[in-house]
């Protein structure tokens, strides 16, 4: 597996245990992760007296990894991925039928890998995010993220047509790009009128998701002149930490990778977009 665990946080090192298990379909025990934290330096060697203290810093360290994965095994349900039995944990899955599983685990431990003339994988995980959208309302959606080779006035129009919601008095300038949003979702009661539930969403498949400028509610407003208030939401990768719940509520709606699992796990969707998925999280891994 080419990726490399690099930090001691517990958070990060359930994620690399997370993928390491689920990608090589192997269970591990305690001993086994004790080896994995020496081997990429998280613990170090030592002999006598200095090797029991560093033993019992990384029993901590295990101890806590362990209690996050099993804390996530309790968010996941029914639809866990994995299990931890007696130290000890268990893929029950095989990836290849819930890649984007995978996909979200390769970019909550290493962001978004930015290089000129590769697929950094942004656009696969909006295609992802908006079945995400589209099956969590019962609805449709449709992406407007930046770069689009259409304008986003046109997107506009377009959707607002779609939604038998009328324009608003501001046109978008060039310069917005997609005005922070990645994703229009809507459930329509389809009897051609307006007023339904509308989701404005962002996608954040880097590191630092929490720091993306927030949607600009009044411009949205003003391009389209919604008969109900919408509501803004983000679509993340990452699982959010317990202590860190409460704080990131204020990105209203969150689908953090339990989120998105459960939802395509129950609702699936197109076998072309799942072969994308499983070829890119091969070339990322292997």
């Amino acid at each position: 597996m080419k990726i490399e665990l690099r930090s001691s946080e517990p958070n990060q090192i359930a994620d690399y245990l997370e993928l390491y298990v689920l990608f090589k379909n192997k269970p591990l025990s305690k001993s086994q992760i004790m080896n994995i934290l020496e081997n990429a330096g998280i613990i170090s060697t030592a002999e006598g007296e200095e090797r029991e203290y560093i033993e019992t810093i990384a029993e901590g360290i295990v101890d806590s990894t362990l209690n996050e994965l099993e804390r996530r095994q309790i968010l996941f349900g029914d639809d866990t991925p994995f299990s931890i039995e007696n130290n000890r944990i268990i893929p029950q899955i095989n990836w290849k039928n819930y890649p984007e599983l995978i996909m979200c685990l390769i970019f909550s431990i290493k962001g978004v890998e930015k290089k000129r003339g590769r697929d950094d994988g942004t656009k696969l995980f909006e295609k992802v995010s908006k079945e995400v959208a589209k099956h969590y309302l019962n609805g449709d959606a449709e992406l407007i993220g930046f770069p689009n080779k259409i304008s986003l006035k046109k997107q506009i129009d377009k959707l607002a047509e779609k939604m038998n919601e009328r324009i608003g008095l501001k046109i978008p300038k060039s310069t917005d790009k997609d005005c922070g949003v990645d994703i229009i979702a809507w459930k329509s009661h389809n009897d051609k009128r307006s007023n339904q539930i509308v989701l404005l969403l962002q996608c954040g498949a880097g590191i630092h998701v929490f720091k993306k400028r927030e949607i600009p509610e009044k411009k949205w407003k003003d391009f389209i002149n919604w008969s109900a208030d919408f509501c803004k939401g983000i679509i993340i990768p990452i699982i959010v930490k317990e202590d860190d719940w409460d704080s990131v509520r204020e990105y209203n709606l969150i689908f953090d990778r339990i989120r998105i699992h459960k939802i395509l796990k129950s609702k699936g969707y197109q076998t072309q977009l799942k072969d994308e998925l499983i070829n890119w999280c091969i070339n990322k891994l292997n």
